[in-house]
């Protein structure tokens, strides 16, 4: 008997890829595959899914260990290398969180397989194909079945990021919910397509000239003549029409039907369901005043979401319920806060001067060669002073400085 009597959502058979390597069989298959295939061909999409998929594998996944009352980073453990370096033989850590981020975004689905060693410490993530995992939700329990190899999987084994889930095992791609905006983009795409193939012509009517007349046998082969002259016509070409017939539009042209002002709209109605703004597309000026003012407004509303998910989700399935206290696990979002100079600077000076950050700590930041000498000492500026009791008008010398 199939203990899989609930699946949900609709499975593909996987045939193709039966008894193979589950890091393989992922990396063989085509992540875009069906109709994310159609939509990775609209330059919108494709554009949306790397910008966030490439803004997340960018950043480091940083595990903290709570030591009295502050955090350290675990630099020295197996999951800092899991997460930053190598996740499995097979791909590099940038490689696994972009692939991950991608299934997720267009399956709806990603899921990771933990592997641990006899001491139960993770030494090994892997990216499973979605297509190929059955959910088993009965008896208020998860269990994850892998088509490919047929192994059985307990909720504890899986991490399992789901996308707009509507329900409490499966998500949802973003294309699903976006078909109506994708077939438009798709026809607009089409309508472009067919008038450059036809040296953006448009269509008309071949009439008789003013008391000429013609029979249907000549009809026809005008009609014939015609349409090969325009499907056949390169630049700067010139079509000749019969004697006694007379070419007149009927279709509006490309800059009467506003194809460009209808893509761009269309293309604004995609960036909503990704949330990128449309300037991180390079489909219109931005709004903002500074590049810094953009890069947080897409971290705050685009990424963070997501950013969220996935901490979320990776710290209660590898780490034990015993370790929730004295462990974290986040994303250094440092690394999309590229600053100009000035800005830099500016912000640098006011961390060094509220004693936040150490001269050898900001040498780090901006890559310096060396670290400076006493340059782990912090400092406090101490020129605000009340007014009623200036440190110059005081009698003790070591309050004035005097001497």
């Amino acid at each position: 008997m199939n203990i899989f009597n609930y699946f949900t959502g609709k499975q593909e058979p996987q045939t193709e890829y039966r008894n193979v390597n589950p890091i393989l069989s992922t990396m063989k298959i085509s992540l875009f595959g069906g109709s994310n295939s159609t939509a990775m061909k609209s330059g919108v999409v494709y554009r949306c899914v790397n910008l966030i998929s490439d803004s997340i594998a960018s950043l480091p996944l940083i595990p903290y260990n709570y030591t009295g009352n502050w955090k350290y980073v675990d630099a020295e453990s197996q999951l800092y290398n899991l997460f930053n370096v190598q996740p499995n033989p097979f791909m590099s850590a940038f490689t696994f969180k972009k692939m991950m981020v991608v299934s997720m975004l267009l399956k709806g689905n990603a899921y990771i397989l933990i592997t641990r060693d006899n001491r139960g410490e993770v030494n090994n993530l892997t990216l499973l194909n979605s297509d190929s995992i059955l959910i088993d939700g009965s008896n208020n329990n998860i269990r994850y079945k892998d088509s490919i190899t047929n192994k059985l999987y307990d909720k504890s084994q899986i991490i399992h990021l789901m996308n707009n889930g509507e329900t409490l095992y499966r998500g949802e791609s973003t294309i699903s919910y976006m078909a109506n905006s994708l077939s438009i983009a798709n026809n607009l795409e089409n309508y472009l397509l067919s008038l450059t193939r036809s040296g953006m012509m448009v269509s008309g009517i071949l009439k008789p000239v003013t008391g000429g007349g013609i029979t249907s046998d000549k009809a026809k082969a005008a009609k014939t003549a015609f349409n090969a002259s325009i499907n056949s016509v390169e630049a700067n070409s010139v079509i000749v029409l019969d004697a006694g017939f007379d070419f007149q539009q009927i279709s509006i042209s490309p800059k009467d039907a506003k194809y460009l002002e209808s893509s761009k709209m269309n293309s604004n109605n995609i960036c909503k369901f990704f949330g990128v703004p449309p300037a991180m597309i390079y489909d219109e000026v931005g709004k903002y005043s500074t590049a810094e003012q953009s890069q947080i407004d897409y971290l705050n509303n685009t990424l963070t979401p997501i950013i969220e998910k996935i901490e979320s989700e990776f710290f209660r399935k590898i780490y034990l319920q015993t370790d929730w206290n004295t462990k974290e696990l986040k994303f250094d979002s440092t690394n999309l806060m590229r600053l100009d100079a000035i800005t830099q600077a500016d912000y640098f000076t006011k961390l060094f001067g509220i004693g936040a950050m150490t001269a050898n700590e900001v040498r780090e930041k901006i890559n310096a060669a060396y670290p400076a000498a006493s340059g782990n000492k912090h400092f406090i500026s101490t020129n605000l002073q009340q007014m009623d009791n200036l440190i110059v008008n005081a009698t003790n010398s070591i309050d004035n400085k005097l001497t």
